[in-house]
């Protein structure tokens, strides 16, 4: 009887042996893999068994199986693929291994084994932008500049317009590398890809065809971008890369610059960050317009999405849309709350007077917002310039019994990078007194405006004053440039175009009624000249 027992026990842990053994699952090894990273892997199961059998996974925290029970057939092998493993945003760097358990059932006998994913956690600063890492020496990346609509080219705020261009060479000079792409990614710093969020204004987005580059050429590829107002706060890191198409990406590219920030010049940290000024906290994109031409009597239709892109939530926000010397001035409120975030889209129906004259007008969009008590506190710095229309097929001069106002505008210099004075003389031409509203538009595109001296002037009938207007020219500021000074009274209103030449001398910009005044000085030079010969045929 015993030795009946001890040949039962002893054949049940052969059978235990035999069935641990029969029935294996390899490890997985992953390479490479970013903190925060997701990876596919696939796994395969091994039956050596005379019968059929079932494997059950046990996920394990990162851990993602699409099938969790395996049916093996007797004596096969069977790949179980499209499985998930999510990498903690936390893991340290080095190499690591996850064990995870998986039951085996053998004609109704369960026992436990486990098999271990494999992989070496690298940060992403650490890691190619190219896919096989760092391939050839033909293609090279001599520069990436990025700038940005804002303030700061590292420090992106919502709404701002960047843009990246990338100089590529072949450094070939017997062979031209065809099919090259330039491409370009934006990386949080557990590697998690953030490209596909951004707003690309450039058709290609991410990905720019950039063709044959000859045998010792340079091309260059400009990548322009929005950063939408729901993206995400935090820092980033930005990437490109070029690849041959033709030779492939694991056989020809590259990833690096050496004016990119990084000590392994293959990345540039950026930051996406709200807005803290708190004249900026409504922004507007997405504008559209009916039509960019109008006349006389005509309705337009101009419709933009305003965006609450500051750090604070807002109860109610005032939308105006305004042109002054068209008398434009319409109005939406966003009565619920505006929160940070958030978004709506609006429509403004404007007319053109009938009395309009031809020329182009800027239509701009204000906002008011912080309301407490019943009044709006705060408002935008700087008025956002939605579009512009061309007035055509009016009147293109007003008779001078209806002008109401003369304007004569004059400076010394101007020069980019500095502020300048131009002294407006405006006379009322009324025949009572008047106040006249004073505006000055059209000069965003090339200059600051710091000051206006007076932005009301009340004048008796045939009364002059004047108004200084401060403006600073921006450093780029090119030769012609312009802007316009508006004097408004009783809904009619008289506007000058003053010409300014930034880079020399002075300019004057004459208002009209001033030709009497070129011939008085002619006139004058005329007399003295006469004078002068006079005198000198009186001493002979």
């Amino acid at each position: 009887m015993i030795q009946k027992i001890i040949l039962s026990v002893f054949a049940s842990i052969l059978l235990l042996a035999f069935v641990s053994a029969s029935v294996t699952i390899d490890n997985v090894n992953l390479g490479n893999v970013v903190p925060g990273s997701v990876n596919s892997f696939s796994f395969t199961v091994q039956n050596t068994e005379n019968s059929n059998v079932s494997v059950t996974l046990e996920s394990t925290s990162g851990v993602s199986f699409t099938t969790s029970n395996v049916a093996v057939n007797a004596s096969s092998n069977r790949t179980i693929p499209s499985n998930t493993f999510t990498v903690a945003s936390n893991a340290t760097s080095g190499s690591k291994s996850v064990t995870v358990k998986y039951v085996k059932n053998i004609s109704g006998v369960l026992s436990d084994s486990s098999f271990n994913i494999n992989m070496v956690v690298t940060p992403v600063s650490s890691q190619s932008f190219c896919s096989a890492g760092q391939a050839g020496s033909n293609l090279s990346i001599k520069n990436v500049d990025i700038s940005s609509s804002g303030d700061d080219d590292n420090e992106w705020k919502f709404l701002d317009v960047i843009t990246v261009e990338v100089e590529v060479e072949n450094t070939n000079d017997d062979e031209d590398i065809e099919d090259v792409i330039v491409e370009l990614g934006l990386f949080d710093s557990d590697g998690s890809d953030f490209t596909d969020e951004l707003e690309f204004i450039n058709d290609d987005e991410e990905e720019i065809e950039l063709g044959d580059i000859g045998d010792g050429d340079e091309e260059t590829v400009t990548f322009e971008f929005t950063v939408p107002a729901d993206f995400d706060a935090g820092s980033y890191r930005l990437m490109v890369k070029a690849f041959s198409d033709d030779l492939g990406e694991q056989n020809e590219c590259d990833a690096t610059a050496n004016d990119l920030s990084d000590g392994s010049n293959t990345y540039e940290s950026v930051s996406v960050e709200e807005e803290d000024d708190e004249g900026k906290f409504i922004g507007f994109d997405s504008v559209e317009l009916s039509s960019e031409e109008l006349t006389c009597g005509d309705t337009g239709l101009l419709s933009l999405t305003a965006y609450n892109i500051g750090d604070d939530d807002q109860d109610r926000v005032r939308i105006t849309l305004s042109n002054s010397v068209l008398r434009i001035e319409e109005v939406y409120e966003i009565r619920n709350d505006f929160d940070q975030g958030d978004d709506e889209d609006i429509s403004f129906d404007f007319a053109i007077p009938a009395n309009a004259r031809d020329g182009n007008y800027v239509l701009n969009v204000n906002a008011e917002y912080d309301y407490k008590n019943g009044a709006y506190r705060e408002e935008l710095e700087d008025l956002f310039e939605a579009a512009t229309i061309k007035v055509i097929g009016c009147e293109s001069t007003v008779p001078q019994a209806e002008r109401i106002a003369n304007i004569i505008a004059n400076y010394d210099s101007a020069k980019a990078g500095e502020e300048f004075v131009v002294e407006a003389t405006v006379r009322n031409l009324l025949t009572e007194e008047a106040t006249f509203l004073i505006d000055v538009d059209d000069y965003s595109s090339w200059a600051e405006l710091v000051d206006v001296s007076d932005r009301t002037l009340t004048l008796a009938a045939g009364e002059s004053g004047v108004v200084e207007v401060t403006l600073k020219a921006n450093s780029d500021s090119q030769a012609e440039e312009s802007f316009t000074i508006t004097a408004l009274s009783d809904g009619e209103s008289e506007t000058e175009t003053v010409a300014v030449d930034v880079d020399s001398g002075s300019s004057i910009s004459l208002g009209s009624g001033s030709l009497p005044w070129i011939i008085g000085a002619i006139n004058l030079i005329l007399i003295i000249l006469i004078i002068v010969i006079a005198v000198k045929l009186s001493r002979r």
